[in-house]
């Protein structure tokens, strides 16, 4: 690990989907991790507002449908004022669940015993949530493709049930990529166990 600083950024990779183990050790040892974590951080953010983009035209035509309904009339203004009202709840969703996550994952962690600084952790925590960063790539990339209805559908929840929904998540392979690193990283971080990781992240 001592020449942790040598390696590039393919090498990371390498480690990060094949030897979570050793990119959180050889992560904890450089200087830079914390300014890594940040860049990581923005990369996800703008990912997900590229995906609250990419839906936008499902969810202008939903809003101008029900103005239809209620005969009301739909200016083309309204396309902008959708698209910022997007971004700005986008912004605020994924910046807030990213943080409450994080200080429910840090404080539980230290209560079973854990020993890192939230700073630690935050750079360990923020790594383990790019499979998430690299699912909205594909979703948004379907929206361009295949059209937003098929991504809009990913999201939407008014029609199914909470079985359904609960089904979905279980057989999301990127949702289990990153608790599988969220479990790693958190043993890492605060030298837990393995049963103590899964016993948090499960919670």
């Amino acid at each position: 690990m001592g020449k942790a600083k040598e390696l590039n950024y393919i090498n990371l990779a390498y480690f990060y989907i094949f030897s979570p183990n050793n990119f959180f050790h050889i992560v904890n040892s450089r200087k830079d991790s914390h300014k890594i974590a940040w860049l990581v951080f923005a990369f996800i953010l703008l990912i997900s507002l590229c995906f609250f983009i990419s839906i936008s035209p499902t969810i202008t035509n939903i809003v101008a449908s029900v103005f239809q309904e209620y005969d009301l009339k739909f200016s083309e203004k309204f396309n902008i004022l959708i698209l910022v009202i997007l971004l700005l709840l986008g912004t605020v969703q994924i910046v807030a669940t990213i943080f409450t996550s994080f200080y429910i994952l840090h404080i539980t962690s230290i209560l079973f015993g854990g020993k890192s600084t939230a700073r630690q952790f935050f750079q360990n925590y923020i790594l383990a949530m790019i499979p998430l960063g690299i699912k909205f790539i594909i979703l948004t990339l379907f929206a361009v493709t295949i059209g937003s209805d098929f991504s809009f559908s990913y999201i939407d929840s008014l029609n199914k049930s909470s079985f359904s929904l609960l089904t979905n998540l279980l057989i999301d392979p990127f949702f289990w990529w990153s608790s599988i690193l969220g479990c790693i990283a958190l043993k890492e971080s605060h030298k837990l166990s393995y049963m103590k990781s899964i016993m948090i992240i499960s919670l």
